[in-house]
């Protein structure tokens, strides 16, 4: 029983054990159930303040994606028109670069332009010439053919253009330059080498003559006035003529060749053309040592005046006396002014050999007239050279003034030719002679345009004629009545006349029949030097 009760007890205790143990089990359950729920709770409101919080977050990223974007936009705006004014820019740059192309390609053309063409004539320039020429004569030597080379200098151009002034020069030579032109086929060569020289190259011709007859047709369109100024410019032309390969076989002999032949041409008169010869080559030479003699003698004092009277046939007394330049040369002995004054002209030594002429007749007159040896004027030439120069001017008075000689007793005398071309200019220097009270005589009367408008126009006080052609018509009675009407008309517009070469007795009686006063010429007295002159 008791057994039972132990056992039944112990049971007992055991099921309170298992009780107990259930409910602990239980309790423990129930506080983890509830601690869950806590931890649950906490994360649900850490979960839902997370929540808030990343609401917020969000809610101020859509803020600031709504302000980024915002920016962006602009920022977008800003681009695209940074973008079109790139683009405007480049569009731009486009176009100026295709202006800068086209300016480079324009100036291009103007500096090829420049280094092969003359900038007032348009025509081509030495540079491009020389390579024309050269290429020419490789051709013809291929071909065994002929080239011409013209060198064309234009007569007295210094003189137009210093008076006329350089605006009317220029124009003068492009207008020259046409002119040529015009008288040239289209496949030949005209080029302005510098000043007043243009040359020209002629290729395809079978016959020396075309060269001749190109350079004749040049010569005949240069003829007709040119109306540039209120005078009309009379301008000719003297041509070099030189071929390949009769005269040289390269270019710079060729040039050399035709500079001398247009040399020659000049010498002969100008207005003319001259074919080269081997003999030119010799003559050039002496002119250039002649030249440089003619430097010399400046220098030297080797030159002298020579003194021819004039004669008064009314009194039979000396009237006067005309002043000739001879040169003393070294070696050569007494030169003739012909041989030499030509050379001074082209050179531009006849002004400093002129200025001595004049200075050295006015000393001599002076002193012929205080010694009672000369009663009326002393004559002294004028190239036109001289008149053209505004020193002249200076010269003449200075040389007056030096020496005592009244103005009234000084005759300039001036050739016809030297009046025609620039008419305005040449009244202008010769009026301000006039005002000094000096004497204006026009040599060679007759043998130029023969206008007796400028009898009047100039105030000439005296024709003359030394004209070699005036005394054979002297001399021949059937042509005295051709010769008698010029010196009737010089008294008609009140110049007296000075016939010269009057060689003859028969010559002499017709002057005074006709009414010449005075007359010059180796019937009456040679020139002779100043200490041999019979007064």
């Amino acid at each position: 029983m008791t057994e039972n009760i132990v056992q039944v007890g112990t049971q007992h205790v055991t099921d309170v054990q298992d009780i107990n143990k259930n409910l602990v089990e239980k309790t423990l359950r129930m506080r983890c159930l509830a601690y869950l729920s806590q931890v649950k709770s906490e994360l649900l409101i850490e979960t839902i303040h997370d929540m808030n919080n990343s609401r917020q977050e969000l809610a101020d990223l859509s803020t600031d994606l709504a302000e980024r974007t915002k920016q962006a936009e602009k920022q977008r705006l800003v681009i695209e028109r940074e973008m079109r004014k790139l683009e405007e820019r480049n569009k731009a740059l486009e176009v100026d670069r295709d202006l800068l192309e086209l300016k480079v390609e324009e100036r291009t053309e103007a500096f090829e332009k420049l280094a092969h063409y003359d900038s007032l004539t348009n025509l081509p320039n030495r540079f491009l010439f020389n390579d024309r020429l050269k290429h020419a004569l490789a051709r013809a030597g291929r071909e065994n053919s002929q080239v011409g080379l013209l060198l064309i200098d234009l007569d007295r151009f210094k003189n137009i253009n210093d008076t006329a002034g350089h605006p009317v020069g220029d124009e003068l030579l492009r207008q020259v330059g046409q002119r040529i032109l015009q008288s040239l086929r289209t496949e030949d060569t005209l080029a302005r080498l510098g000043g007043d020289e243009f040359a020209v190259i002629l290729e395809n011709f079978e016959h020396d003559e075309l060269t001749a007859h190109v350079a004749h047709k040049i010569q005949q369109n240069l003829l007709p006035p040119f109306e540039l100024t209120q005078d009309s410019i009379h301008l000719t032309a003297s041509i070099g003529i030189s071929l390949y390969p009769g005269d040289a076989e390269d270019p710079v002999t060729l040039l050399k060749n035709a500079d001398t032949a247009m040399y020659r041409a000049k010498a002969e008169g100008k207005n003319t053309f001259h074919f080269y010869t081997r003999e030119l080559t010799a003559s050039a030479n002496s002119r250039f040592s002649l030249e440089n003699q003619l430097r010399l003698a400046l220098k030297r004092d080797e030159f002298e005046l020579f003194y021819q009277p004039q004669f008064d046939l009314n009194s039979g007394r000396i009237s006067g006396a005309e002043a000739l330049i001879r040169w003393n040369h070294t070696e050569r002995g007494l030169v003739s002014p012909a041989d030499f004054i030509w050379l001074a002209e082209e050179t531009g030594l006849i002004i400093p050999i002129g200025a001595w002429v004049i200075k050295s007749a006015c000393r001599q007159a002076k002193k012929w007239f205080d010694e009672g040896r000369l009663k009326g004027r002393i004559s002294v030439n004028l190239s036109a050279h001289q008149i053209m120069q505004e020193e002249t001017y200076s010269v003449v008075r200075l040389a007056l003034e030096e020496s005592g000689l009244p103005p009234d007793r000084l005759e300039l005398e001036i050739t016809e030719s030297a009046l025609i071309g620039q008419l305005e200019q040449v009244s202008q220097v010769l009026d301000a002679f006039k005002s000094l009270g000096i004497s204006l005589a026009i040599d060679d009367f007759g043998t130029g345009y023969s206008s007796l408008a400028y009898l009047k126009r100039f105030h000439i006080d005296r024709l003359k004629s030394t004209a070699p052609s005036f005394a054979i018509s002297l001399e021949t009675p059937t042509t005295w009545p051709s010769s008698a009407p010029s010196l009737r008309w010089a008294t008609h517009w009140g110049s007296q006349s000075l016939p010269g070469g009057v060689e003859t007795e028969a010559q002499a009686n017709f002057l005074t029949g006709v009414g010449c006063n005075d007359v010059q010429g180796y019937l009456y007295g040679k020139p002779v030097p100043c200490d041999q002159f019979q007064t």
